[in-house]
């Protein structure tokens, strides 16, 4: 919780503005709520409100705001600039305090005193240093997560017209390659390789893929052009189907390089990172895997049991009691985040796949051996897997097979 002497500026978010209240401390606002839209002239009034208090107490004040997901991003963002230090403070906790008043009442205005009295009498804590980090992670993260499911389908088109137009180009050479991809953008048709011959293509090749890093390109021109003489086509050359192919190839390889910027952005996003560097030292995650992980579970120390957790990852079993029913062996709630249960059981699946000895392949087989399906398994084994990783969050230990 703050200092009770501390100022504060307390602001309600809702979308597109907020209203906000300045206190010099706790229960002394000054002046009565304002409205500030999420515009350059609405962050101006909260900083003119800032320097105020600061003039007026001679101490930097504090901001509180519910954490409302993007609609808070303007007031954290304005905060973070004008160097205030700021407190997320959860809906339920604004709600609690709101329903033990002896009238409870909803407005906007009296929001701004709820969450000024929860900032100042709850335990609510500043963001850790890491804290912008694991937002960028986060955000990274779930752009990764859209390009990866936009690459997916648009990988699923182009297969589909491939085999059409190119039969049995995946058996020869591997469809994906950034050269594969770059011819049949290049040519739509098999026979168009054989008109232009492996040397043009070669050159074609380096200059349609500048700038992509190595490749080789001689060996690719004369496997492309080895298939297409013995290939025959459902179309002709020009045809509709080649055309559109091409699009489908271009179009899938721009998918898979916005995948490979985005890997990027969040290697160098996570660079200096304790927590991912430990939970690179579990066995099959690796830097990717454990940048998604250490996003999604953001501050471990949040969670105030290990119950908590596993709640937030939706990996605690769903309860249905009625009359006879005993409400067990029921499946998970998946109520929870979904980006981080699937990266647990990624974790766990590449584990399996890797033959890893250590304490969750351990536990899986258990359950196995009883007769409890795969799926199942490793779903308990994720669970298994958060609870380590949350100990060794908060302990800063590695992992221990």
């Amino acid at each position: 919780m703050m200092q009770a002497d501390r100022p504060l500026i307390a602001v309600d978010v809702s979308k597109g503005k907020s209203h906000v209240q300045g206190f010099l401390s706790f229960g002394k606002p000054i002046g009565r709520p304002f409205v500030a839209r999420h515009d350059k002239e609405g962050m101006g009034k909260i900083a003119a409100l800032a320097d105020r208090l600061l003039r007026e107490s001679g101490a930097k004040p504090a901001v509180a705001f519910e954490s409302t997901g993007a609609y808070s991003g303007p007031i954290r963002r304005a905060a973070s600039e004008a160097g205030l230090a700021a407190y997320e403070v959860s809906p339920l906790e604004s709600a609690k305090v709101r329903k033990s008043k002896v009238r409870p009442t909803k407005t906007d205005n009296l929001d701004c005193s709820t969450i000024a009295e929860v900032a100042y009498t709850r335990d609510v804590r500043e963001p850790a240093a890491w804290a912008e980090q694991r937002r960028r992670l986060a955000s990274l993260s779930r752009l990764r997560d859209e390009a990866m499911a936009e690459a997916v389908a648009k990988k699923n088109r182009y297969l589909a017209r491939l085999e059409f137009v190119w039969p049995g180009f995946a058996d020869a050479v591997d469809p994906f390659s950034p050269c594969a991809l770059a011819a049949v953008g290049l040519l739509g048709h098999p026979d168009a390789a054989l008109a232009m011959g492996a040397r043009k293509l070669e050159a074609r090749l380096r200059k349609a893929m500048r700038g992509k890093g190595p490749a080789r390109f001689a060996p690719s021109a004369e496997e492309i052009v080895s298939y297409a003489e013995g290939a025959y086509s459902s179309v002709e050359v020009g045809a509709p189907e080649a055309d559109a192919l091409a699009i489908a190839a271009k179009s899938m390889s721009a998918a898979l390089d916005r995948v490979s910027e985005l890997d990027g952005m969040m290697a160098e996003a996570s660079d200096g990172s304790t927590d991912v560097e430990l939970l690179k030292t579990i066995d099959g995650v690796g830097g990717k895997l454990a940048a998604s992980i250490s996003a999604e579970i953001g501050d471990a120390s949040r969670f105030a049991n290990a119950r908590k957790a596993v709640a937030f990852a939706g990996l605690d079993p769903a309860v249905m009691q009625s009359g006879k029913n005993d409400g067990l062996h029921l499946s998970i709630t998946r109520k929870g985040n979904s980006r981080l249960r699937r990266s647990l059981y990624l974790a766990v699946t590449s584990m399996i796949r890797q033959r890893s000895q250590n304490r969750i392949t351990a536990f899986v087989g258990r359950p196995k051996k009883g007769g409890l399906c795969h799926k199942a398994a490793v779903t308990a084994g994720a669970r298994k897997l958060l609870l380590v990783i949350r100990s060794m969050l908060l302990n800063g230990a590695a992992f221990e097979r």
